[in-house]
């Protein structure tokens, strides 16, 4: 039994205690390091969340790593070195030594008692010192003199940190709550006093804090049109708010949020539900008791709160008819607003909820918003882009028979306006971008007594897309094709003009912003021209004078005819003086001869003549020829006069429409007439010559 036991085990409680000490000292710095970081990540994120700019997930992730940093330093510089010390029983006794000043006695016991003392000396010096150690270990205190300071001075600190904490904590549990999520890179907002309790996109709610917290959900719109963003708020009320609108198109802008007048709004939603639903509650004012000014300010208050523009908000009011597919759809965006609203403004709150709108007039791109009111704003929250049907119309015209070959250039096969011919049958398809549910096409009225006809599309199938909507292989086919049916309509046969409006609705029960208008004119068939002419107005009784011939229409030409009068001697007039009735004579045209032109006398004489092949068309217009007029079957004699009209009747499947040419004068004479004739216009040429001769050599003109 070792004489030293007492003294060894004071020692070694000592050691334990010492241990415990520097345990306590270093692990206090690190938990004080510990609180008073996360303090700091907490002030400086709530500074920056009140301040308008919340730090995102990446600038708190900084701030975290930046803290981690910080509590390594100080681990290194405050904790380590008390970590990791190992002190024995002579350790202890050195510090027992200097603590009561006491020489080398206690070490030398120490070290005596061990098993290789015997070998160090005097076995009998030995036992005497550690006999003198062991009757001074029984008034020896191992602890005094021996300081605490340190750690009771980083206890001190750590407690007064976890009380404010704790208090903090105890007084804010929200903003703790908040702060530990937001440590974790959750976007949770801190506590505000402005509540944002809903949010609605177009009417679709996207957001209800309860279920949402301040995330809301994506919402759609559609491509075109505008975008109303409605914000009910419960707890501080602000005056205003604002939406920031951001775009990769157009970039960001903000809308302001202005506040909505509760009772104003529902007497326009009692007005619209009363008018709609006759059976309803009835309203302080109908809408038909509107004046003028009351139907425009309500318009402006709709037009406010819906995705319809002012214009056509007041023409639905105007109109007033409760079956007006805009009028229903103005009524059931309102009714989602209210029907949002009532229950916030029912239920038992020191403040009742306020709603706030705001719009966007356009939307052209898929955006992002964020609702900012108050010390409140939400996520940003995308708004999906739902895109309108595009549609192509393509029209097929069927001609009458009798211009199948007439060549006139039919228009555009997709142009709106469109101009045919009386008697086609037009054919109509449209390619549709996306799949639809119907489409109409409606015939206008043209009169306030008449009632437009509406005929339906039907969905063509592949092989009628392929036969009347053909696609290359190098482009992409439309996602749809919709055929028209003309039979029973007027389009079977177009005999008048009118117009018509194109209109479809898609699988997302979207409609063209604009029906496609356009109109059918009836394009004029003109009358056909003919015109003649002859080389020498006095002939032989017997002669066979060539009337040059001219012809055009714009399809075709039934038949050709020449309508001779003889006028005798003393009925003779000059030309231009009106013909009285007499013997006339119609001959048809059936042969023509190619025109004499500059043909010399012997080429003309052999000329032959080429029978006319009724009707004539396409490339057969316009017809030009020389008919040989026979005026020995007439038994004219010197003095007679002969009246010529050609008449062209034209080719256009029925009955045609017939043209004259301007009469053609024919005096009948003798040899000694056509001589007197020749020698007259001899003479008038001759004149002719010497004029021009003396103009061109100066003489007779007068200085």
């Amino acid at each position: 039994m070792t004489k030293l036991r007492t003294l060894r085990s004071q020692l070694a409680s000592l050691r334990a205690s010492r241990q415990r000490m520097r345990w306590g000292t270093g692990y206090a710095a690190l938990a004080i390091a510990i609180l008073w970081i996360l303090l700091a990540i907490f002030f400086i994120d709530i500074t920056f969340h009140f301040r308008g700019v919340p730090l995102d997930d990446y600038a708190r992730a900084v701030l975290l790593v930046l803290g981690v940093i910080g509590l390594v330093w100080a681990a290194m510089k405050f904790t380590a070195p008390f970590l990791g010390h190992e002190e024995t029983d002579i350790d202890m006794a050195l510090l027992v030594e200097r603590q009561h000043g006491i020489d080398s006695d206690l070490v030398a016991a120490l070290q005596f008692e061990s098993e290789d003392a015997d070998q160090w000396g005097s076995r009998e010096l030995e036992d005497a010192v550690v006999d003198y150690v062991a009757q001074l270990d029984r008034g020896l205190n191992v602890y005094e003199g021996i300081s605490h300071e340190e750690f009771y001075h980083r206890i001190g600190i750590l407690a007064a940190t976890v009380a404010l904490v704790v208090g903090l904590v105890a007084i804010f549990p929200s903003f703790a709550h908040a702060f530990v999520m937001r440590l974790a890179l959750d976007d949770i907002h801190y506590p505000s006093r402005t509540l944002i309790e809903r949010v609605l996109v177009n009417g679709d709610e996207t957001l209800q804090r309860k279920l949402h917290g301040t995330s809301p959900e994506a919402a759609t719109a559609v491509e075109g049109r505008s975008v109303v963003f409605a914000t009910l708020v419960d707890g501080e009320i602000p005056s205003e708010g604002k939406v920031e609108f951001m775009s990769p198109g157009s970039g960001a802008r903000e809308l302001p949020l202005t506040a909505v007048d509760r009772n104003e709004f529902g007497d326009v939603v009692e007005m619209l539900t009363a008018h709609i639903h006759p059976g309803s509650p009835k309203p302080k004012r109908e809408l038909s008791q509107l004046t003028s000014d009351e139907r425009n300010s309500a318009a402006n208050t709709i037009a406010a709160l819906s995705t319809f523009d002012v214009a056509k908000v007041e023409q639905a009011l105007e109109a007033g008819d409760r079956y007006d597919p805009t009028l229903a759809q103005i009524w059931r965006q309102l009714k989602h607003l209210n029907d949002a609203w009532q229950p916030e403004t029912d239920e038992a709150s020191e403040s009742a909820p306020q709603l706030f709108v705001a719009k966007l007039p356009r939307l052209l791109d898929p955006s992002s918003y964020i609702v900012r009111l108050g010390d409140a704003w939400t996520d940003e929250a995308t708004i999906s882009m739902t895109a309108l049907p595009v549609i192509e119309p393509r029209f097929t015209e069927v001609v009458p028979t009798y211009a199948q070959r007439g060549g006139d250039g039919r228009s555009d096969p997709t142009a709106l306006q469109r101009s045919v011919i009386e008697g086609s049958k037009l054919h109509l398809a449209i390619a549709s971008s996306k799949p639809l549910k119907s489409a109409t096409f409606r015939i206008r009225a043209e009169s306030g007594a008449d009632e437009d006809v509406q005929i339906g599309f039907a969905k063509a199938n592949k092989a009628q897309t392929k036969q009347h909507w053909p696609t290359p292989h190098s482009e992409q086919p439309p996602t749809e094709v919709w055929l028209l049916d003309p039979a029973g309509s007027v389009l079977a046969d177009v005999k008048g003009p009118f117009r018509y409006e194109i209109q479809v609705t898609d699988k997302d029960d979207l409609s063209l912003e604009t029906p496609l208008r356009g109109a059918v004119r009836l394009r004029a068939d003109r009358p056909p021209r003919i015109s003649g002419s002859l080389v020498h107005r006095a002939v032989l009784p017997s002669a066979t004078p060539e009337v040059e011939i001219r012809a055009d229409d714009d399809y075709g030409i039934d038949s050709m005819n020449v309508h001779v009068t003889v006028r005798k001697g003393e009925q003779a007039i000059v030309e231009g003086e009106e013909i009285p009735a007499g013997e006339e004579a119609t001959f048809p045209v059936k042969t023509l001869y190619p025109l004499r032109g500059d043909m010399g006398p012997t080429a003309a004489a052999g000329r032959n003549g080429i029978t006319v092949s009724y009707p004539l068309q396409g490339r057969e217009l316009p017809a030009a020829g020389a008919y040989k007029l026979d005026l020995s079957k007439l038994a004219l004699q010197r003095g007679d006069q002969v009246r010529i009209v050609l008449e062209a009747i034209d080719y256009r499947g029925s009955p045609g429409v017939s043209s004259q040419s301007e009469p053609i004068l024919l005096d009948i004479t003798d040899e000694s007439g056509i001589l007197a004739g020749i020698s007259e216009g001899d003479r008038r040429s001759q004149e002719q010559i010497d004029d021009l001769i003396r103009r061109q050599l100066g003489i007779g003109e007068v200085d």
